[in-house]
């Protein structure tokens, strides 16, 4: 698994770091060659959970109550995470305002307390801009060795039988996206964007692996202060999961099928503060719907 961990010095200096940066953007001072612009953008952000890997209520109250310990390896429920992010982006302007866009992201996600939970992701864009407000944007973005909870595994099948086996259930995430962005008046725009995202479990749950397909639109309404906008957003996702191991004895399927589908919604919100030369404050919101319906016609499944 490669998973970045914060020891206490380290916290102790991103402490210091979040007191500095107290949730602002920074910007290096851009380096410019015809017109060209490299920008440099750190940030230390921070938030608290109180449940973490997302438990039941029946989960919350056997970990509470030291029930099946081997089924829990964090060391609290609740935990405070330390979120700090690097980006790079480079501008080259051509021609009656096109101009292309790369970027290139990392973040961190470093658990107080749990840091059996600690990931960290990266990403990869490049944004062709259009006269007439149009662009078309094409990314990658991948997360590896992301840990979702310890789940049964049937691997030895034998014990199995009498006392499941729950092992560290985790995947690595990779995401392939296009967009293209069309002005619709001054103060609105159309988002219209497709992924596809790959997720590939270890082999102890390889009949989870799955490619799951995700279409949406989505309006962004420009509001009054500079740098602030309110978009509104649907779509709709299906995900096929590989459903077998290898293990099938005379063909019967005997894992878990967790393909679904459903429609998406979301409101997401934007707003700047202030901003000077090198320094702007601003925050953001949002609120997310999903509803699922798994297709499987092997019955009941133990999602997630």
């Amino acid at each position: 698994m490669n998973t970045l961990r914060i020891g206490r010095g380290g916290w102790l200096l991103a402490a210091a770091l979040l007191i500095a940066v107290l949730g602002t953007s920074f910007h290096a001072a851009p380096a410019r060659a015809a017109s060209q612009s490299l920008d440099l953008n750190l940030g230390v952000g921070g938030n608290y959970d109180d449940n973490l890997l997302q438990y039941s209520s029946k989960q919350r109250a056997d970990f509470t109550g030291s029930v099946r310990p081997d089924r829990y390896v964090i060391q609290s429920l609740d935990d405070f995470t330390m979120t700090p992010t690097a980006g790079l982006s480079w501008t080259i302007p051509q021609s009656k305002g096109w101009r292309h866009v790369l970027r290139a992201r990392w973040t961190g996600d470093f658990q107080g307390r749990n840091h059996a939970a600690d990931y960290h992701e990266l990403s990869f864009g490049l944004r062709e801009v259009f006269h007439h407000g149009k662009s078309l944007s094409l990314g990658f973005y991948s997360l590896p060795g992301y840990y979702l909870r310890q789940l049964p595994n049937e691997a030895s099948e034998a014990v199995a039988a009498i006392l499941k086996i729950y092992d560290r259930a985790q995947f690595d995430l990779s995401i392939g996206s296009a967009a293209w962005d069309q002005r619709l008046s001054k103060n609105a725009d159309l988002e219209v964007a497709y992924q596809l995202e790959h997720r590939l479990y270890v082999p102890g749950f390889k009949e989870r692996t799955s490619d799951t397909h995700q279409g949406k639109l989505a309006f962004q309404f420009s509001l009054k202060r500079p740098g602030s906008d309110l978009t509104l957003l649907g779509g709709y996702r299906v995900s096929k999961a590989k459903a077998t191991d290898g293990d099938e004895v005379g063909g019967v399927a005997d894992d878990e099928d967790l393909s679904y589908k459903g429609p998406i919604a979301g409101i997401e919100g934007r707003y700047e503060f202030s901003r000077t030369e090198h320094m702007r404050w601003s925050g953001d919101a949002s609120y997310h719907l999903a509803s699922r319906k798994y297709d499987s016609n092997r019955g009941a499944t133990a999602a997630p």
